[in-house]
């Protein structure tokens, strides 16, 4: 449904409109809203300035912690994640037993291509003889040195 409107909004059943004409005017219609809106904030937060100044310091206290714990917050994740990468990279890297899941991990981030070169492998090869990147992981695990040269290339190259 969603597709037909906007083949239709496009033009490209009918052959109306042409696709850059569509994308300009859509463009300044979503400049404008947005300009619009900013000056209405602009124009509400001036009219609304002095009613509130007993509010700025605690305004001001209560938004500055929230985004500081936020940030904390996030800042623990990554680090949480980084440990469970480096973790998994030292252990496949260094030949010890693995998981499917650290392997998976670990190859977060790499495109099927970047695997391929790194394990000294033919793209089209991979492709056409595994199809989908679980298949290519399903197998990586079936070999284990597969892996650990790939850790290698990867991390070395």
């Amino acid at each position: 449904m969603a597709k037909g409107i906007q083949r239709e909004a496009t033009g490209e059943i009918t052959g109306r409109f042409d696709a850059v004409t569509v994308g300009f005017f859509f463009a300044l219609g979503h400049s404008a809203v947005v300009f619009l809106v900013a000056v209405a904030v602009a124009a509400t937060a001036s009219a609304l300035e002095n009613r509130f100044e007993s509010w700025r310091v605690v305004g001001g206290t209560v938004s500055t912690s929230v985004s500081a714990i936020f940030l904390f917050a996030i800042a623990g994740m990554n680090i949480g994640i980084l440990r469970g990468v480096w973790m998994a990279f030292t252990k496949i890297h260094n030949g010890l037993p693995y998981e499917a899941d650290d392997l998976e991990l670990l190859l977060i981030g790499f495109t099927t291509r970047d695997i391929t070169v790194g394990a000294g492998v033919n793209a089209a090869a991979i492709n056409y003889n595994f199809q989908t990147r679980k298949a290519l992981v399903r197998a990586m695990l079936a070999e284990p040195q597969v892996p650990v040269r790939v850790s290698r290339a990867l991390c070395c190259a």
